[in-house]
């Protein structure tokens, strides 16, 4: 019997540089079961809620405790597709200021308000599965841990480059990215004939 290989592939992180580094322990992880957000003008904490080989676990709390909160549970066949928002200076510290979340049947957010500069953490054919990032009084960055069955994207990157040496060329592979909006993200796979 064939054996599926899993990539597990970090993205990011968005946002700023101060605080300390929070990570999740991705190993034995099978899915993201709740998310609890603390908001105001900015993103001021984050929990995540995990279903673990050994049971559910939680994250502390990444950031502070102010703002109010938002909390948000995941049904057992749902998965975070993408993580989405703003970032931008806040009294000379750079923090995110907003978060969205979507998943394979939904969207949860945006928590916090519009910053200047907006981010996506796509999964790309894949689900999020865990974070990281940093945080000190408020949450200062986020990035993603992605569980996929593809290529990494940068591993597509490179075999689209290469491949516009060639002057025959079939599409053999179209991955698109749908958001609760419309469509993210397209990748095309060329392949030599």
């Amino acid at each position: 019997m064939a054996s599926t290989q899993v990539f597990i592939k970090k993205v990011g992180p968005v946002g700023g540089s101060g605080g300390v580094m929070k990570d999740m322990n991705i190993n034995g992880i099978n899915r993201i079961v709740k998310i609890s957000v603390r908001h105001g003008s900015v993103i001021d904490g984050l929990i995540v809620r995990f279903l673990h080989d050994n049971g559910e676990e939680s994250t502390e709390v990444w950031g502070g405790d102010g703002g109010q909160l938002a909390e948000f549970n995941l049904k057992d066949s749902e998965y975070i597709t993408s993580v989405k928002g703003h970032y931008s200076n806040f009294y000379g510290k750079t923090l995110l200021t907003s978060l969205e979340f979507e998943t394979n049947m939904r969207c949860f957010g945006p928590y916090g308000s519009e910053g200047k500069i907006p981010f996506e953490l796509p999964a790309i054919s894949g689900q999020i599965i865990g974070f990281y990032g940093l945080s000190g009084s408020y949450l200062d960055a986020l990035g993603v841990y992605v569980k996929t069955k593809e290529k990494g994207l940068e591993d597509a990157n490179k075999e689209l480059l290469l491949s516009r040496e060639y002057k025959s060329n079939i599409t053999s592979h179209v991955l698109i990215g749908v958001a609760c909006l419309g469509i993210a993200l397209i990748v095309f796979k060329i392949i030599k004939v």
